[in-house]
């Protein structure tokens, strides 16, 4: 008696477990993330280009998340974003919600107060 009810709250440790994990969120690349701020956004957030300075270490790992928040959508607001500067170089195709998740994956994970900040050079 007692090894089946053992057996069936493991069973319902692991559905919760893994149920749970799933809806947490999706995960970015880092790798993807890092090549497609470098191939898109870098170009004009570079000393001396058009637009202000910017690397994964110009924000926290909190001001990365409310800029990319998918409800409030504040990189909507962004002035590069609204001009369509935020396009695949190679393809001329607007980024796609995967894209913004792996940039901000990378960005995040190197963020000023993140275990491993890293400027972008």
């Amino acid at each position: 008696m007692i090894r089946k009810m053992m057996v069936v709250l493991l069973g319902l440790a692991l559905t919760f477990t893994f149920t749970f994990s799933g809806i947490a969120g999706e995960k970015g690349n880092k790798r993807k993330g890092k090549y497609t701020f470098r191939t898109t956004c870098r170009e004009c957030h570079k000393p001396d280009a058009s637009a202000k300075e910017m690397g994964p270490d110009s924000k926290t790992q909190a001001q990365w998340e409310t800029v990319f928040n998918k409800e409030k959508g504040k990189y909507k607001e962004l002035k590069c974003y609204k001009e369509g500067h935020w396009k695949d170089k190679k393809k001329n195709e607007a980024l796609t919600e995967k894209d913004l998740l792996n940039i901000f994956t990378y960005l995040h994970a190197h963020a000023f107060d993140s275990p491993s900040p890293a400027k972008c050079k």
